[in-house]
């Protein structure tokens, strides 16, 4: 799983997320209820990181 810039796709679905537009295709639905999308700034740069279930990889 991870994130890009896009055109979407046929299977994709589009989700609203604290006010953040999103899409997410069918396959992996079932696996991003609770992922958490977080913007962190650290010492060797910043971005956007994905934050998965304890239960997951």
């Amino acid at each position: 799983m991870g994130m890009a810039l896009d055109e979407p796709d046929d299977d994709e679905t589009p989700v609203t997320v604290n006010g953040i537009g999103v899409l997410v295709s069918e396959p992996v639905q079932p696996y991003v209820n609770g992922t958490v999308i977080d913007y962190v700034r650290e010492a060797h740069g910043e971005g956007f990181i994905l934050k998965g279930r304890k239960n997951s990889c």
